[in-house]
């Protein structure tokens, strides 16, 4: 018998937290449901592909910004700001905006080499903006606790955050250059062909107390003018605790019956029926609105069957979009502009199989239509605090559902276990 520790162990006693240790991650050494138990969704087969070239396009991206980020530590990082109290906008002078400058020109962000004017000018409150849409802040070009914090991360945190988001991309993703991916924390849902973003739009997705799950999966058809129908977890945490309390009125106002068919046709009357006899495992009936324009999830859902009973959807709720923060729904994914989604899955060379004349046309019948996507499309539900956009600028998303800082905690455990442990081979 003898220990491994030339490799692993050796590896984990000499490197920090995330430096050696990530990459034994990345041969599937630690099972993705051990770390997120609850929140994670893979349904293709778990490869350990090691040959950069066959990584999705995604994880090249991130590779090349831990590169970029990597250089900058070796230079030295960028300075912390510690000495200002309030908040700095344009027009002030202060004695730390040199350093301001000196902090945002090593990102990328100050276009020119900082100097030691002290005066807060126009170009600087163009890089403080740049640097606030670059890590999903508010662009207000002012300096203020939230914008100071985040220059205040170091550069080692931000290239460990990388690593995180690294990981989770090699779980989830495979090498197709054509795919959808909805990014958790950024608010977004991104229509890839040929490895290129040809559609982007905003998204609404599950509250912290009801988190989207992280998915690989396939998307498979979608349906036109669909009718809603409760899942199990909002029949029980929100219907039937208002029909026990005797809220009928809330249900009828949102256009909701109850039925004991599929299609609805068979509806009864909310007020003859007993509801304390009844908890979520033994309720026959299906809680469900009809198509319309009051639907909850519009006049279209794209499907990709899974465990979570998670979709992708219209929302009549179209002022949402506006919010900066939009965890808003119950799990589901609300998109912005669904019917221009639709047609480019469906009729992506403009051929008019599914132009929006058709498109529009089938919705006009107000019937559930059923539309199946010969071949299906890659769809991966990912959480990404770290991503690049199109111009291959790296931007950071807030860690919204803490999924960092759990797989940092779990990481940690690993590293001790292993330390502790270690593995023995025969």
């Amino acid at each position: 018998m003898r220990l491994l520790f030339p490799s692993l162990l050796a590896l984990l006693l000499a490197c920090d937290l995330y430096g050696g240790i990530w990459e034994s991650w990345r041969s599937w050494s630690i099972s993705p449901r051990a770390v997120y138990p609850e929140h994670i969704g893979i349904d293709h087969k778990e490869e350990n592909v090691t040959d950069n070239g066959k990584w999705n396009i995604l994880v090249r991206h991130l590779q090349n910004a831990l590169g970029r980020y990597e250089r900058i530590e070796a230079a030295g990082g960028w300075p912390k700001i510690t000495s200002l109290e309030g908040s700095l906008r344009e027009g002030d002078i202060h004695p730390v905006v040199p350093r301001i400058k000196k902090r945002l020109y090593i990102t990328g962000d100050f276009p020119k080499a900082p100097d030691t004017n002290m005066t807060f000018g126009p170009s600087l409150a163009e890089a403080v903006e740049r640097f606030q849409w670059r890590h999903g802040l508010k662009i207000d070009g002012i300096v203020g606790p939230r914008t100071l914090y985040a220059m205040n991360v170091d550069v080692a945190q931000r290239i460990r955050t990388i690593k995180i988001n690294i990981i989770r991309l090699e779980w989830l993703t495979q090498p197709k250059k054509d795919f959808l991916v909805a990014n958790i924390p950024a608010f977004t849902i991104t229509l890839y062909r040929n490895e290129t973003p040809v559609l982007s739009m905003k998204t609404i997705v599950g509250k912290k107390s009801r988190p989207t799950p992280m998915l690989s999966d396939r998307l498979t058809y979608s349906i036109l003018n669909p009718c809603w129908r409760a899942p199990k977890t909002i029949v029980a945490e929100d219907i039937l605790p208002k029909l026990k309390a005797g809220r009928f009125d809330y249900l009828q106002e949102k256009g909701i019956i109850a039925t004991r068919t599929n299609d609805g046709n068979d509806s009864i009357d909310l007020k003859s029926i007993d509801w304390s006899r009844y908890n979520e495992d033994n309720i026959p009936f299906i809680f469900m609105q009809k198509s319309g324009p009051k639907n909850y999830l519009g006049f279209v859902k794209f499907m990709f069957p899974n465990p979570f009973d998670i979709y992708i959807h219209d929302t009549p709720e179209e002022d949402l979009f506006s919010k900066r923060y939009r965890a808003r729904s119950s799990g589901c994914i609300r998109v912005e502009r669904p019917l221009e989604l639709f047609h480019a899955l469906y009729d992506p060379q403009n051929s008019g199989k599914w132009s929006y004349k058709k498109i529009a046309s089938a919705l006009l019948g107000k019937k559930e239509k059923l539309v199946g996507l010969p071949g299906g499309i890659p769809v991966y539900i990912l959480y990404m605090t770290v991503f690049t956009d199109k111009d291959g600028i790296v931007h950071f998303a807030p860690d919204i559902y803490g999924y960092d800082a759990i797989m940092a905690r779990y990481i940690n455990r690993y590293q001790q276990k292993m330390i502790l442990h270690p593995v023995v081979l025969k």
